[in-house]
This record gives C-alpha cells, sequence and structure tokens, in this order.
C-alpha cells in the first residue's frame, strides 16, 4: 500500500466501524470505550504525520492567530450541519449514524485551537457529507451546495496557513525504521477493526457486510477507478466500419465524430455488413452521443457506421459503456 494512501484507508475502516459500532465492539470488547478516540484516532494523526513532528519550522503569532480564526469560522457551519444531520436521521434521508460524521473531534479541534485534529476530523466529515446520499439528503433538507462548498474553503484557508504539515509519498518500505512502526502499529488497528467486523457479520449472516469487511473492498471505497478513454475508428471516403456485431440491447455507444473535414457520418442497423449503405442517423461532427442498440434506425445484428464523403476520411470516436441503466 502506497503510504499517502493510508489515512485514506484508515478513514474508510473508521466508517464502517462507526456503522457497525455496537456489533463490533460485542466481538471484540477492547474496541470500546474510549479506544476509538484515544487509541485508533491517535495512531491515524501521526500516521498523517500530523503529531510527534519534531524540528520542524513553526508558524508565526500572525499565521497562529489568522489560522485559528478560519477554524473558528468552521464553528457555525458546523452547528447549522448538525441540525441537518439530526433532521435527516430523524426523517430517514440519512441511515448513517450521527456518531460517524466525526463532528465531537471537529469541534474539539476548533476549541483546542488544534489545526492537526481540525484537519483529521475535517478528512472524515466532508467525507460523510459528501457522500452521494448523504449530500442529496442534506441539500433537500436546506443545507446547500453553498455550505458544503465553505466547509471545504474554511478548511483549506485554515490549513493552507498551517506550515508543520509533512507529506507522505512513496512505498510504506522506504520509510523510516520510525515511520514504518507508527504505519504498522496504526495497519494493525485497522486489522483487528476487519477482522471484528468480519466476525459480526459472519454472526448476524450478513454477506454484504463480510464482503466489505475486507483491505480489498475498503480500497476500493476511495480508489477511483481510471475511466475508459474513447478509442479513435476510422471510417474512410465513400465506405463503411462494422461497429459492432450482436450487440447487447442493454449496452451503450458511446460516439463522437472527430474527422478533420468536420463532416456528419451516419449510423444505421442492418442485416448485412457489405455493400452501400444510405440514410440511417446522422452523426453531427462534435456532437457526443450516447446510443442503445434501439436508437439506431434500420433492424439487423450488424451495426455501421459509413462515410458518404468523397473527398476525406472520417474519424469518430467509440466507447461501448456497460449496462449503464
Amino acid at each position: 500500500m502506497k503510504a499517502e494512501n493510508i489515512v485514506s484507508f484508515g478513514i474508510a475502516v473508521k466508517v464502517m466501524f462507526d456503522n457497525h459500532y455496537d456489533g463490533v465492539t460485542g466481538m471484540d470488547e477492547s474496541l470500546g470505550g474510549s479506544w476509538e478516540e484515544d487509541v485508533f484516532v491517535v495512531q491515524m494523526m501521526a500516521v498523517d504525520g500530523l503529531v510527534g513532528v519534531e524540528g520542524m519550522k513553526g508558524e508565526s503569532k500572525a499565521q497562529t492567530k489568522a489560522r485559528n480564526k478560519w477554524m473558528r469560522k468552521m464553528w457555525l457551519v458546523l452547528i447549522f450541519l448538525k441540525f441537518k444531520i439530526e433532521k435527516c436521521i430523524e426523517d430517514g434521508s440519512i441511515t448513517d449514524s450521527l456518531y460517524s460524521f466525526g463532528l465531537g473531534t471537529f469541534f474539539r479541534g476548533i476549541g483546542e485551537g488544534n489545526i492537526k485534529l481540525f484537519h483529521l476530523a475535517y478528512m472524515i466529515t466532508y467525507g460523510r457529507v459528501i457522500s452521494p446520499a448523504n449530500k442529496a439528503a442534506l441539500i433537500a433538507s436546506g443545507f446547500p451546495r453553498a455550505k458544503i462548498n465553505s466547509m471545504k474553503m474554511i478548511h483549506d484557508k485554515a490549513w493552507g496557513l498551517n506550515v508543520s504539515k509533512i507529506e507522505l509519498k512513496g512505498e510504506i518500505g522506504e520509510t523510516s525504521k520510525g515511520n514504518l512502526l507508527i504505519r504498522k502499529t496504526f495497519l494493525g488497528s485497522c486489522k483487528r477493526i476487519i477482522e471484528a467486523t468480519r466476525i459480526y457479520g459472519v454472526d448476524i449472516g450478513d454477506k454484504k457486510l463480510q464482503k466489505r469487511a475486507t483491505v480489498e473492498a475498503l480500497i476500493s471505497t476511495f480508489t477511483p477507478k481510471q475511466e475508459k478513454k474513447m478509442r479513435n475508428r476510422m471510417v474512410y471516403r465513400i465506405s463503411h466500419l462494422l461497429y459492432q456485431t450482436d450487440m447487447v440491447a442493454r449496452d451503450w455507444m458511446k460516439l463522437i465524430v472527430r474527422s478533420k473535414s468536420k463532416r456528419s457520418l451516419y449510423i444505421l442497423r442492418s442485416d448485412r455488413k457489405d455493400g452501400v449503405f444510405e440514410g440511417g442517423m446522422e452523426l453531427k461532427w462534435g456532437v457526443e452521443y450516447l446510443l442503445k442498440l434501439k436508437m439506431i434506425p434500420g433492424k439487423g445484428r450488424y451495426v455501421i457506421i459509413y462515410n458518404p464523403d468523397s473527398n476525406d476520411d472520417g474519424i469518430v470516436g467509440c466507447l461501448i459503456v456497460k449496462g449503464l441503466y
């Protein structure tokens, strides 16, 4: 695992832990009580390079004053956020627990003027707020996008004034023995939570939870999947491209004409793959199309894209999108 991914992994573990807190601590009582705040969160802060850093240049008094002023601006936003979360939980539009949003840690960081705790709490709280379901519920309840955006702006202003921070880069094995021990200790705590969660899933017969309680599944929650790129295909002058054969009806075709001539190409379905084609649907230059099989004129097992231009070759960007909806 990359060193810079460890905290993101830890946050994913914490969210899972908070969502199933009673069940997980029932499987491993040593994870209960104040262990999460006093041990797990402290370890996470250490891994993020936020505590125990010696010999680093600190802020000037002016920087500290300005930084704390920005931190205090977050307080009112969080009070409003807490009120809206409670309302959403009450009406069932948010199913996460209030505790899982990490607001207690956030308020404590602001009250203590602790930029390190403030930053870690922000990563947890903001991550919960912008999850699609929670974000939609909060906006519908009257916590507008502008407020959500202001959380990031206030954090970034405060965090930008904190010069005593380090960035983690590279593989774990490339770090010093001291740092390696800190990270291994934290990952050991993550492993305890994951194992207790998996056992809890087995105990209640929740197969989905059992699948989520794995390192691979948790990493997938914060690792973006690389989007497939469109592939350019040539459609030669007065010719055609056999684009698809027996295409699955639920899949989509993403198409955009990129010909230098800026002239249109045409698409249709046919029961033959050779010969001269005419008619069909016009694909205008520069317009992105998302088409299903039933949206294309004609009948037959073949999808044909043809170029009636006698002067210039055509280019079409193509991508098959699997079962979008």
